[in-house]
């Protein structure tokens, strides 16, 4: 395991030093060598404390992927200053929120995003704006305050930077996750709990392409736990990292044959449409040995497709923002039972309970919700005591993550995702697992995907809802067959009493469906009926 005496910005000199003139980042086919990323991020560094930016300040990347998302990043590290990434299609009330709840100082914003600024800024704490793919500000932004053009910082002539003396355990970064208010939540993720994040995974996927020889895809947002463990996993091993600006199938096999890709991040159903592409037979897939996708179940059939096509399995895991990571993960060259999220990783200890009471399962019972603790672990939200209290709980003088996920462990230690506490449907007195339901309409043969939330009813309690995509828009299958199909694999209470068809989900930006919306969106389309 990496020494975890080490900051980022320590680990990360040390592997540009070893690694100087190897390609870290390609981007719309230009390629930056670890020196010149490493010469950018000390340039930006060093602007950054001109304009008054110090250790722990809080700095919000607001980028889509590109070449300046990670030198911003790399750079808030070296000067021991917090980032807070922030997806770049952020809706203004959160960034608004996130701001002020982080006390911002600092923001690095695309072009694109510019006309947000000027809604987003008046009150908040940021004082500094700084703007990607603009060679000078333009004047009347009438943002009132400094702006400055990220090539312009990189240019500028700075005195040496000062040494800001970081310590492992203190906070590198805030990922925001949403919570049962719908408010974002703040989770403080410190240098070593990141550095222990890298080589974990690393573990996964050392089997089949051993340590500084990945070429990495980065098919999940680096705003994301998921993109960073995956994505500067891989730079901070000195390993190539690929970077689209925007999902594009073909751009994204091309990058494949083109950069001899051995590592893919993603979804399952980045997966599907990378298999439905009416030009995938043109491209050559044969350099992809390591697969890691999440966000939601893998279809068996996909996997199957997959591995038919590409000639390996796809791997995934269990783990979310809070516990930095997977909880588990499927080891790559490993064989494991289909439906599985691996086997607990090393770092991690897992304690099954009954999701009331928080009481350790009875011996031989083996599905519960899942408490997760390890020696080294985040211990609260940002200013959120309450949020924290409810999530982050001492027992037997250990604290543990509630994590709100029921889980399975079979005899052999494999993991099982099964549902999450709260989506659990209460209807005429049973308890129906969504995620039993949707299994049963996945494997209709005109089904791409389907969701299933409980809908409240007064006479029954909760409705079963189930809205499914179609595998086709000429699909001739109706509700009412959908509901016929149900009645033959699950036992009546577990059937669902409506069936919608819809064109799409809402999604986020790692692919994961957005239960809560799609919740609202039906409720008010039966207010308005």
């Amino acid at each position: 395991m990496r020494c975890l005496t080490d900051t980022l910005d320590e680990a990360f000199r040390k592997i540009a030093e070893r690694n100087a003139e190897k390609t870290a980042v390609i981007y719309r086919d230009g390629q930056c060598t670890f020196a010149e990323i490493d010469r950018q991020v000390e340039q930006l560094a060093r602007a950054l404390y001109a304009n008054g930016v110090r250790k722990q300040d809080r700095a919000i990347i607001f980028l889509p992927h590109m070449p300046q998302w990670v030198i911003t990043w790399l750079a808030l590290q070296r000067l021991g200053a917090v980032a807070v990434p922030i997806a770049h299609f952020a809706v203004v009330e959160n960034l608004q929120y996130i701001a002020n709840d982080c006390q911002a100082k600092a923001i690095v914003c695309s072009q694109a995003n510019m006309d947000k600024l000027p809604d987003i800024l008046p009150g908040t704490p940021i004082q500094q704006v700084i703007l990607c793919d603009l060679e000078t500000v333009p004047r009347d932004l009438g943002l009132h305050v400094q702006a400055d053009s990220f090539a312009g910082l990189i240019r500028g002539v700075y005195p040496e930077s000062p040494p800001t003396a970081v310590r492992p355990n203190e906070i590198a970064e805030i990922m925001y996750t949403s919570g049962t208010t719908g408010l974002p939540k703040g989770v403080p993720i410190t240098h070593d709990l990141l550095l222990e994040l890298f080589d974990d995974s690393k573990l996964q996927s050392d089997p089949v392409i051993p340590r500084g020889q990945g070429i990495a895809l980065q098919g999940s947002p680096l705003n994301h736990i998921l993109g960073q463990d995956k994505g500067f996993g891989a730079l901070f091993y000195g390993e190539s990292l690929i970077l689209l600006p925007h999902f594009d199938t073909e751009e994204l096999l091309r990058c494949i044959e083109t950069y001899q890709v051995n590592i893919l991040l993603g979804t399952p159903t980045m997966c599907r449409m990378i298999l439905d592409h009416a030009k995938i037979d043109q491209y050559c897939l044969d350099s992809i040995r390591y697969v890691f996708v999440s966000g939601e179940a893998i279809p068996p059939d996909i996997n199957r497709r997959w591995q038919e096509r590409v000639g390996s399995p796809l791997y995934t895991g269990y783990g979310c923002t809070e516990v930095v990571g997977s909880v588990s993960a499927l080891v790559a060259g490993e064989d494991f039972p289909e439906g599985s999220a691996g086997k607990v990783c090393k770092i991690k200890q897992v304690m099954l309970v009954t999701p009331d009471t928080l009481e350790p399962l009875e011996e031989g019972r083996n599905i519960g919700e899942v408490l997760v603790s390890s020696d080294n672990m985040v211990c609260s939200y940002l200013n959120s005591p309450e949020e924290t209290a409810k999530r982050f709980v001492t027992l037997n003088e250990r604290l543990w993550y509630k994590s709100g996920d029921i889980i399975e462990i079979d005899d052999e230690g494999w993991v099982f995702f099964k549902e999450r506490s709260i989506s659990v449907i209460k209807h005429k007195g049973y308890r129906v697992g969504p995620s039993k339901v949707e299994k049963v309409l996945n494997k209709h043969p005109e089904v791409a995907n389907s969701c299933v939330l409980g809908i409240p009813d007064d006479q029954t309690g909760e409705l079963i809802h189930a809205s499914v995509v179609l595998k086709s828009p000429q699909a001739k299958v109706t509700p009412d067959d959908l509901i016929a199909w149900c009645e033959e694999y699950l036992v009546a209470y577990e059937v669902p009493q409506i069936i919608e068809v819809r064109a799409e989900f809402p999604r986020n930006e790692t692919g994961k469906i957005l239960r809560r919306k799609l919740k609202e969106e039906i409720l008010t389309c039966s207010m308005a009926q």
